[in-house]
């Protein structure tokens, strides 16, 4: 009955990184979408 826990718990911790690389993942598209948004924005006012 060791044995088959041992995985779940494995399973686990690898969801909650791939949730924490799917945020920062996003979040980092957001700023550099609004990096860029600010750039053209910039360059069209000028």
């Amino acid at each position: 009955a060791v044995n088959p826990v041992a995985p779940d718990e494995a399973t686990y911790p690898r969801k909650f990184e791939n949730t924490i690389l799917a945020f920062l993942i996003f979040a980092g598209i957001y700023l550099m979408l609004s990096l860029t948004a600010s750039i053209l924005r910039e360059q069209v006012t000028s």
